[in-house]
């Protein structure tokens, strides 16, 4: 080995040693300060209270405050699903397979160069294929409504649009 290679390899052992002492004490920290990706961190949270306190105090219209509400509230798993309208207390707007207690929404219809798509529980569908949650085939799709057959129950039901736009 060459006096060169050596002391490479002695600069190595004592970097090792080095880094062996400051993972077991965690000495970095006390001697070099918070690292600068905390220090950024720490900004941020301190700015985005400050503009949360200043929003807080402004003269908000009721679309301001809907949007912030809805800005501020924790994603879903489905974000689709999270974006269904609210049921009608008049039970309008779901449907109840009764076998398995599924509750279905239609909230969509897309009809291009005739092939219709009927987004049920946020997910679309078209003609023939089957709805997951519940195993019941889309038969037919409509503006207003999708006849759906229930395998479990050898019936066919239909599902009314629940969405806003009619």
């Amino acid at each position: 080995m060459t006096t060169r290679e050596k002391r490479l390899l002695g600069l190595l052992c004592i970097v090792a040693v080095a880094a062996g002492i400051d993972r077991l004490w965690g000495l970095s920290g006390r001697i070099i300060g918070p690292s600068p990706a905390a220090q950024r961190l720490e900004e941020a949270q301190k700015a985005s209270s400050s503009m949360a306190a200043t929003i807080a105090g402004l003269p908000l219209r009721e679309g301001d405050v809907h949007a912030l509400t809805l800005a501020l509230r924790p994603l879903a798993e489905n974000p689709f699903q999270a974006a269904l309208p609210p049921a009608r207390k008049d039970g309008g707007q779901l449907a109840k397979n009764g076998a398995e207690g599924t509750v279905l929404q239609y909230t969509g219809y897309v009809a291009l160069d005739g092939n219709a798509m009927a987004i049920i529980n946020g997910m679309e569908y078209a003609a023939g294929d089957t709805v997951p949650e519940t195993g019941d085939v889309v038969r037919r799709i409509g503006e207003s409504e999708v006849v759906l057959f229930s395998p479990s129950r050898n019936a066919e039901w239909a599902l009314s649009y629940s969405g806003d736009d009619l």
